[in-house]
């Protein structure tokens, strides 16, 4: 389990490892391999994200990923600026109703 990512922190997670934390700044996570599952507090929707989407992460909220049937790879990068839009909305992510 992780407390603390900084931007341009990459990890790798076998099945069923988590990764649990709060972001200082604001990040982009980006899912590089494998399927995941993603919740953040005080969020009604939970998120399960695949190879290729990437989402805004919320600064100073507790938030848990999940690998889930494979290894996953992960990425995390600065965010430049604010989105307009939703993060579920402009990242095209399927979303679970918690």
């Amino acid at each position: 389990m992780i407390n603390k990512i900084d931007a341009h922190h990459s990890t790798h997670l076998r099945q069923g490892e988590l990764v649990s934390f709060s972001a200082e700044t604001a990040l982009m996570i980006r899912i590089d391999a494998g399927l995941v599952w993603l919740t953040i507090t005080g969020d009604e929707t939970d998120y399960w994200m695949r190879a290729g989407d990437s989402m805004r992460l919320p600064v100073a909220r507790h938030i848990v990923i999940e690998a889930d049937q494979a290894p996953c790879q992960l990425a995390f990068v600065a965010c430049a600026r604010k989105p307009t839009q939703p993060a579920a909305e402009q990242h095209e992510i399927n979303a679970l109703t918690a």
